[in-house]
């Protein structure tokens, strides 16, 4: 059952499998947004949210910044 993957995977890997499935679509949209050049409503869909909003909300939560924001600096550190 569900619950019991739940159980087992955060017994086995000590996170919540949730948690662990947020960390590794944001790790991916985080290395989208540095090395390529699609849009973000892309990046969103290709790391797994079929909804840009929720994608937005939890790269904020997890970041501390938009993925705007997080683009703009990245580009800011490269170029200067």
């Amino acid at each position: 059952s569900p619950s019991y993957f739940q159980y087992l995977y955060k017994s086995f890997f000590g996170i919540p499998f949730k948690t662990d499935l947020i960390n590794i679509r944001m790790d991916y949209a985080r290395g989208l947004i540095l090395h390529t050049d699609l849009k973000l409503e892309r990046v969103a869909r290709l790391s797994g949210y079929n909804s840009e909003i929720h994608f937005y909300r939890q790269f904020k939560e997890k970041t501390g910044m938009t993925p705007r924001e997080y683009l703009a600096k990245a580009r800011g550190e490269n170029n200067g």
